[in-house]
């Protein structure tokens, strides 16, 4: 049964992110840029900490930047109680785990850059480029939903090939929090582009 409703999501999930990329040129979660990519176009200052781990850091920044920026963007413009219940959320639990974050590349010597990844850019300028209102409401709903599904894929990755004890610990601390999120994100997704 947990098989069966888990398949059901992700079919949600890439359908709605094919319904993204068909309305507005965003690409799916899946053709996401690889961490090797995300290095080549920022400047990174590391100690000796292991790729898969470093990947992690950025991909875990990425996707707290997206969440936190998305999130203030649906406070002004979102007319749907639940998006603007769930921008809320994600703005107080991903501002907690960027701090997390933060804490954990400082103590091992990594300075993350500001630059975001052109993926997470180009949705958060679409975003800011919406019109207030039921439009908004559901593409921001899409845009989180493949935004989260990175972050659950970046997590299960440095759980399965991170060396770096804090980093690994990061990864799992934030895991139920991004679970949680894509969760609740999926019935308000379904809700506003399939209006059922």
């Amino acid at each position: 049964m947990q098989k069966h409703a888990t398949v059901r999501i992700g079919s949600l999930a890439a359908g709605l992110a094919l319904a993204c990329t068909t309305v507005t040129g965003l690409a799916p979660a899946a053709q996401a840029a690889p961490p090797a990519d995300r290095a080549a176009h920022s400047q990174v200052a590391v100690a000796a900490v292991p790729a898969p781990d470093l990947a992690f850091l950025l991909a875990a920044h990425d996707g707290n930047v997206n969440e936190i920026t998305a999130g203030r963007l649906a406070l002004e413009k979102a007319t749907d109680p639940q998006v603007r219940q769930l921008a809320a959320l994600f703005i107080e639990h991903h501002t907690m785990l960027e701090q997390r974050g933060a804490a954990v590349a400082a103590a091992l010597g990594v300075t993350i850059p500001d630059q975001l990844t052109p993926q997470t850019q180009r949705e958060l300028d679409f975003l800011r480029s919406l019109p207030a209102g039921p439009v908004f409401d559901r593409m921001w709903s899409v845009q989180q939903l493949n935004s989260h599904g990175r972050a659950m894929k970046a997590g299960q990755l440095e759980l399965a090939t991170g060396q770096e004890p804090a980093v690994r610990a990061l990864a799992a601390e934030a895991a139920p929090y991004i679970e949680q999120h894509y969760a609740a994100l999926v019935p308000t997704a379904t809700r506003l582009v399939t209006g059922r």
